[in-house]
This record gives structure tokens, sequence and C-alpha cells, in this order.
């Protein structure tokens, strides 16, 4: 679907409950829901080819950057991931050292920043080709024509964020339990998008965590059980067991 058809779309759920909101803000509701999509399930992947010079320690990435998936050097020559702690463990003074070679290691740092890095280890000796494929955070949808790069399938799992948004935005916690309903829906079709990624390049680097959904709604039902609410509908809609 494109940016468009997902508004129209999005707005018809909307008017069910009488909310009419400008097209604008039914944009950013979409774009953050494709954003968030993108990091829960790592769905929006990049792959680049970097020409990197010899003797550094480390290199910048591009500033979309946000979790490793695979790492080659030389098209062919898969790299480790590792962590600060564990190259501690493995040499000593690795970070002071000038040890150079060809790269075994690697870890990164500075995602969600405009400035990311990829480190190695060993050094590379000489110019290296390295690819680097990588989950990225996409760029927010413009034109009415845009599509998200994620599965066809998935689209409306972006609708569905922006619906359970805009229903809590705009009627708070008098229409909490549709709100649920509608979040629940997101985190599903999250979830069946995850594994699909996953199911389709097993050996990831690096993974996301899964969605604690029961925290969340635990988190709801507690501010639910505010001010806002009487006595009576507190004890009629909390969960019988202690948050």
């Amino acid at each position: 679907m494109t940016l468009a058809e997902m508004r129209q779309l999005l707005q018809s759920f909307l008017d069910e409950d009488g909310i009419r909101r400008p097209d604008s803000v039914l944009n950013e509701s979409i774009n953050d829901g494709y954003v968030l999509v993108s990091m829960l399930t790592q769905a929006h992947e990049v792959t680049r080819t970097l020409r990197l010079p010899p003797g550094r320690a480390f290199y910048y990435l591009p500033s979309d950057f946000f979790l490793p998936v695979s790492v080659y050097i030389q098209n062919n020559i898969r790299l480790q991931p590792t962590r600060i702690g564990e190259l501690d463990l493995l040499y000593d003074n690795w970070f002071l050292s000038g040890t150079t070679g060809t790269p075994v290691y690697y870890f990164t740092v500075g995602a969600l920043t405009n400035r990311p890095q990829l480190w190695l280890y060993p050094k590379p000796q000489d110019v290296t080709m390295l690819t680097i494929t990588y989950a990225a955070i996409p760029k927010r949808m413009n034109s009415d024509g845009d599509i998200p790069r994620i599965p066809a399938e998935y689209h409306l799992t972006l609708v569905w964020w922006a619906f359970a948004w805009e229903l809590l935005k705009e009627r708070g916690f008098e229409m909490l339990e549709k709100t649920v309903r509608q979040f629940n829906l997101f985190v599903e079709s999250v979830m069946k998008l995850r594994d699909y990624i996953y199911n389709r390049t097993p050996d990831r680097d690096v993974q996301t965590v899964p969605w604690d959904l029961t925290s969340f709604e635990k988190k709801l039902h507690k501010l639910k059980g505010g001010s806002l609410w009487s006595p009576k509908e507190q004890s009629q809609s909390l969960p019988s067991q202690p948050l």
C-alpha cells in the first residue's frame, strides 16, 4: 500500500468513532509505526559495500544503521560479532595495541546517532573491501506515493499502530479496551513479521528482544486505575492479580 492508501484506510477506521484528523497528523502516526515496526522486526534491511583504508580501529557507518545482520570482508570471510568485554578477556590491551592483520572480530556502537561506528580487530593491514548487511531505520514517507520497504502483506501493521495511537490520543481511557484490542492486532502482526524475517535469515548476528505485551497491558490498566476513574470503575476494570 502507498502512504495515501494507508492514510485513507486509517481515516475510515477513525470515522467509525467520530474522529477526524488532518492528513499530516495521520501521516506522522503511520510513519511512527513504520519506524517502530522496522526496529522491532529488523524488516528494513540494507546492504552496503565499504572500502576501508588500512590501520584504523573503527570506521563510520551510514546514519540509518540500527543493528548488524552480517559483516563480510573480501566477499566471503565472515567476521565474528563480539563485545568490548569479550575482547578484553581475549586480548590484553587490545584497544591500545597497534595490532594489524586480517580482521576477525567486530562490534558496533552509536546506533540511533548520526555517527554510528564499526570497530574491527585486528585493524586491517591493507585496504579492505567490507560488505555489511544491517537492519536500518527507514526514511519517513513524505509523498502520497511512497511505499514502506517491508513485505507488502504487513503494510496493514502500520495502520494498526496508527489506529491504536490515534484512539489513545483522542479518546484517552474512555476507549481503552478498544485501544488494547487494536494494539494486540499490531503486536500479533509484528511478531509474525519478526518470525518471517528471522526464518528467512536465521544466522543473524543480532536479534531484537520480543515485545512484552503482557507488561504493556498491565501498564495501561494501571493508568486506567488512576484519578480519571471512579472506585467502582476501577474495581470493574483492573485485573484481579496485583501489578
